[in-house]
């Protein structure tokens, strides 16, 4: 506690009693707060094209990565990542990776994934294995899936872990002809280490479809070639 000792002295310098102040302080729980485009400062949201055919894209600036921070906590609970089922349409082609993961670092069939779906992969940090755990919830009255990240058997993950699993997640689409009608929206939280939840933080992707080319056969009796 903070204590102040306070006393009076009349026109003569005669001291009154000392009378005391007990200050007592209690600390809260600051939020987490998350960035995914640190190259803008008047935003914490990221917007990627995608191309067809063009390879997986991160989901965040890839210039100078995540931004996670807790003024009053270094481990975090979970971070997850929530989406609109229906807007990514072209089923198992639609993916979400880890970038250098190994063991189960993909995600795939975003339009059709369920409660059953869950994993694991190591990432290596600061040169460091780390395992990592992944679970998915499905909310049916909002069409939303939502997968949540945490430590090997949901132990915490440190700021550095946190922070290179959202560096290392990509979208992909390896359709052929894909949907292009709506952008693929993640939202993504970071939970603290005593589940408390930063701002929500969104990436938004578009997709392009490229203008593929016809194929012409003139021998479809020879598997090895068009010509006659």
């Amino acid at each position: 506690s903070r204590v102040l000792s306070l006393i009076a002295y009349d026109g003569s310098g005669q001291a009154s009693n000392t009378a005391t102040s007990t200050i007592s302080v209690a600390a809260n729980n600051d939020a987490p707060t998350l960035d995914l485009n640190t190259s803008d400062s008047n935003t914490t949201n990221y917007t990627v094209s995608f191309t067809e055919d063009g390879g997986a894209k991160n989901i965040l600036t890839a210039t100078s990565g995540t931004s996670l921070a807790d003024v009053d906590s270094t481990s975090f609970d979970k971070i997850t990542v929530a989406f609109t089922q229906a807007n990514f349409a072209d089923g198992a082609s639609e993916s979400l990776s880890i970038n250098g993961a190994t063991g189960g670092g993909t995600i795939s069939n975003l339009k059709d994934l369920s409660t059953s779906d869950s994993g694991t992969f190591t990432l290596s940090v600061d040169g460091t294995s780390v395992v990592y755990d992944y679970s998915v919830a499905i909310d049916s009255v909002a069409g939303t899936a939502t997968i949540s990240f945490t430590g090997d058997n949901a132990d915490e993950l440190t700021t550095a872990q946190a922070e290179a699993l959202l560096d290392a997640l990509q979208y992909n689409n390896s359709d052929d002809t894909p949907t292009t009608g709506s952008s693929r929206v993640l939202s993504v939280i970071a939970y603290d280490g005593s589940g408390k939840a930063s701002n929500t933080a969104t990436s938004t992707i578009s997709v392009s479809a490229n203008n593929d080319a016809p194929t012409l056969d003139l021998d479809t009796s020879d598997p090895d070639t068009t010509n006659y």
